[in-house]
């Protein structure tokens, strides 16, 4: 099979609302994960003190929220919020400051805002805007200074721009286009990174003194060959990208200088049909973990020489579609979405080993909707 019909069977594969719980899914930042957060110590199994949340979007409409126990780390739902339109919801971030949210909704073509309780976990609506007319929103990431916003629209292949008001609320400042299915993205505050999946390559972009992006370069997902690149992150340095590509079962690893990308090498999550989708880096750089939606798994590699090489160390089986990962902020905590049977698999990170515990499954809505679909997940802090 080629790469361009590969690509469409993949993204007709994730968009699809199967209300059993079937495959679906999205390839989105999994904002949260990023490894410019801080670092924290790991605690070895339990929250790391403090309130914490997890929200979750759903495909079939619903954003879910959820406080995070400071015992063992599981997760108890608070309730859902509208998300938007149906077939929709996949992308989502957390403002730098924990105090708003955002969502992409690939079916609305909006961006929904929200401001976060940082009591309760609750969000409260503050609005939408649009991402472009028949744009197909999913990726969405947020400058760590919290003064920019970026959406990949992966129908029109335009990256909307956006700044961000002192009240949490986005203004237009233009679009950027030209690009083949844009997925995954992320940034480091100087310069945007992004799966281009129809084209097989990972781009970079560079942020000017207004927020608007200027093309740097591009570079194949596989080095010399492309591939369906899906998800990106960044190590704690912000010296190096990763990248899942769905089409070879792989993490591609890139060099950084000045926000030219340069491929290092791609470490298998498994086999190629495996289909990674999710990727997350712990918080200090040491740890990397992708959710392979096909082969129902996750797998774990340590980061090593700098961030240049990935040694698998294992992985989990037993999920169901898992789509998207986040660490938290604490660096102690890992959970995974499973778009199958709709919940959210809990796991705490070995103080040790680093590898991952299971704590439980939670389901995403109160009804245990198993077709509600969760795509993405994000942790606050």
């Amino acid at each position: 099979m080629g790469n361009k019909a590969t690509v469409l069977l993949i993204a007709l594969l994730l968009l699809a609302a199967v209300p059993e719980g079937g495959c679906g899914g999205s390839f989105f930042d999994v904002a949260g994960t990023s490894s410019s957060s801080s670092g924290g110590s790991s605690g070895g199994g339990g929250a790391s003190g403090g309130v914490g949340f997890v929200y979750v979007t759903n495909f079939d409409g619903n954003i879910s929220e959820f406080k995070v126990s400071s015992t063992n780390g599981s997760l108890s739902l608070i309730g859902t919020i509208s998300g938007g339109s149906a077939s929709g919801p996949v992308g989502i971030v957390a403002h730098p400051s924990n105090n708003y949210l955002y969502v992409a909704n690939f079916a609305d073509d909006l961006v929904h805002q929200y401001s976060v309780n940082s009591s309760s976990g609750k969000l409260t609506s503050i609005g939408t805007i649009s991402t472009g007319s028949n744009g197909g929103a999913n990726g969405i990431t947020v400058t760590p200074s919290g003064n920019y916003a970026y959406v990949t629209n992966q129908t029109s292949g335009t990256i909307a721009q956006y700044s961000i008001a002192a009240n949490g609320t986005l203004t237009s400042i233009g679009t950027i286009g030209s690009l083949d299915t844009p997925e995954g993205v992320t940034t480091d505050g100087s310069y945007v990174y992004l799966a281009e999946t129809g084209a097989g390559m990972v781009d970079s972009f560079s942020i000017g003194t207004t927020g608007l992006l200027t093309l740097v370069g591009k570079v194949l997902v596989e080095g010399t060959s492309s591939g369906s690149p899906s998800q990106v992150a960044l190590d704690s340095s912000e010296s190096y990208l990763y990248a899942t590509d769905t089409a070879n079962g792989m993490v591609a690893v890139f060099s950084i200088a000045s926000g030219v990308l340069s491929f290092v090498d791609a470490f298998t999550t498994g086999t190629s049909s495996d289909q990674p989708v999710g990727i997350a880096v712990r918080p200090g750089g040491s740890y990397l973990y992708t959710a392979n939606m096909a082969a129902n798994t996750i797998s774990e590699y340590a980061i090593v020489q700098d961030g240049a090489v990935l040694d698998s160390s294992g992985g989990v089986t037993g999920l169901d579609t898992p789509t998207g990962i986040a660490v938290n902020s604490g660096a102690n905590l890992v959970y995974v979405t499973n778009e199958g049977n709709g919940t959210v698999s809990e796991f705490s990170v070995d103080v040790a080993t680093f590898a991952l515990d299971y704590i439980g499954a939670v389901n995403t809505e109160s009804n245990n909707n198993t077709g509600s679909s969760p795509r993405f997940i994000t942790t606050v802090p």
